[in-house]
């Protein structure tokens, strides 16, 4: 993913399930979204016959305001966190004065925290759930405990990276 601001907004160009969302006022208004060859199979460049090109990256065009905030992240953050949380976190850590980098830091442990507990969905976890049936079912034991269906390969993924910028006048 690259991105940039300039007076005019937030200019990107993104390939695979690297993303980015824009805050303001305290809500999401927009999210990129994830380029997939098929389920968990993410457009990637690569040296070889079975890379995606870069021009299969997809640019976007956002227009922006001051107080903007944009956070980029890889798919260790937005499968285990909802954009909702995202901004929730965003908006509390602004509003206390954090630093953006502590914010991203923040974002980042959250996220973490949600790919270990198995108690709680993530963006993710329908999709696995779905793929899974389909094409694991003789595979794995799955765990019904409270009418929820746990998998057994939980957590998602635990490294997370998080750049955080806002927009300034």
């Amino acid at each position: 993913m690259f991105c940039f601001c300039t007076v005019q907004g937030l200019h990107a160009i993104n390939l695979g399930d690297s993303r980015f969302i824009v805050i303001r006022d305290g809500y999401t208004v927009f999210q990129s979204p994830v380029q997939q060859n098929g389920f968990n199979f993410p457009y990637q460049l690569e040296n070889g016959i079975n890379g995606d090109l870069p021009s299969s990256g997809q640019v976007f065009n956002v227009p922006g305001v001051p107080g903007d905030v944009i956070v980029t992240g890889t798919d260790g953050l937005f499968n285990n966190l909802f954009s909702n949380k995202i901004t929730a976190v965003v908006v509390h850590a602004i509003r206390a004065g954090l630093e953006l980098q502590v914010v991203a830091q923040s974002i980042a442990s959250t996220a973490r925290k949600r790919a270990e507990d198995t108690h709680h969905d993530t963006p993710f976890s329908p999709q696995v759930v779905v793929h899974a049936i389909i094409f694991w079912f003789s595979t794995f034991i799955f765990l019904v405990e409270n009418g929820n269906l746990w998998l057994p390969f939980f957590p998602l993924r635990l490294y997370h990276q998080v750049v955080i910028y806002m927009i300034t006048s």
